[in-house]
């Protein structure tokens, strides 16, 4: 499967405004949903992934396609590593319990109404008009191969911080009818579930760059207090939008996050304080003049391969 498929997509995916009618009925579902997950019946993998194919097959009558892609096969098997459960769910039970409530999905009942596991479906199909890596990331997390972690509201970024450094990721989804009707940082709630799974794909698809990265968050946990650092935060609300973006919301090449964070500096504060800042945490002193570099007229891609192993080895799990 290409990650690639689509490039980028759009922030407005479901109209809020198209499932007043059904969000009432929406919820109902995704609370039974949420039921067999509190029961052990469906994993968080599981239950995120049956909720988002409710909202696609809303979303359009031609939500999903067979996948003729020579990139994977179709497994003879289930080989996700969940435990059995004494009952489990298909994607048959699924169908079912849309049709009972009268949900608008009647075309897909030769798709959805199958005797199999929304493990195998995901590995048949594709999403229309849905980044690739999306699905992909859905499927790693049912193979428990990404340590994803499922919520229900918007967390903030210090919540996303704090999962990043060690390494995790947080994917939300909205079960509540007033939820689904509305905006959440400008995406409506299928959109801001499916910017999740991208981002942990890319957080995740280059195991080498997430250690960078992991690295680079544990950096920035020993400049966070920094008084001159907070003291930026309050009286500048533009640096401490670009500070949480970093933080949170901005997945890259570790080089690429931190000439973003020097530019943000240059930008709100002057330059002496990132030189502070860099002097004051947790760096050796030539790990210290490699960070002092960062967007400098001698900043080269020798530069780049060290900061690199810098972040990659130091700050290890």
């Amino acid at each position: 499967m290409k990650a690639s498929r689509h490039g980028r997509y759009r922030k407005h995916l479901l109209a809020p405004q198209s499932l007043l009618p059904i969000a009432p009925t929406l919820e109902i579902v995704f609370n039974n949903l949420d039921q067999k997950r509190q029961a052990g019946v469906l994993s968080d993998a599981e239950f995120l992934s049956y909720g988002l194919l409710t909202l696609l097959a809303c979303r359009r009558l031609n939500a999903f396609q067979n996948d003729k892609t020579k990139h994977r096969a179709f497994p003879e098997n289930d080989t996700t590593t969940r435990a059995p459960v004494a009952a489990e769910f298909t994607l048959s039970d699924f169908w079912n319990l849309l049709c009972a409530h009268n949900l608008p999905v009647s075309s897909y009942e030769k798709i959805l109404n199958q005797q199999i596991t929304v493990y195998r479906f995901l590995n048949r199909i594709r999403f229309r008009g849905i980044p690739d890596s999306a699905q992909m990331a859905l499927l790693k997390w049912l193979d428990n191969q990404y340590p994803l972690t499922l919520m229900f509201h918007v967390p903030s970024a210090t919540e996303v911080f704090e999962l990043q450094k060690q390494g995790g990721r947080c994917i939300s989804f909205f079960k509540r009818a007033c939820e689904l009707t509305e905006f959440h940082h400008h995406r409506d709630t299928l959109s801001f579930t499916v910017h999740d799974l991208i981002h942990a794909h890319e957080f995740y698809a280059n195991p080498q760059r997430a250690r960078q990265q992991i690295g680079f968050y544990h950096w920035l946990d020993t400049i966070k207090n920094n008084p001159e650092l907070l003291k930026l935060q309050t009286e500048s609300a533009e640096f401490l939008e670009r500070w949480e973006y970093v933080l949170s919301d901005m997945n890259s090449y570790c080089g690429h996050l931190l000439k973003t964070l020097n530019a943000a500096f240059a930008i709100y504060a002057h330059e002496s304080l990132w030189k502070s800042i860099v002097d004051s945490s947790d760096l050796a002193p030539q790990e210290k003049i490699l960070f002092q570099k960062i967007n400098s007229a001698v900043w080269n891609d020798a530069d780049f391969l060290q900061l690199e192993s810098v972040l990659e080895n130091r700050w290890q799990l």
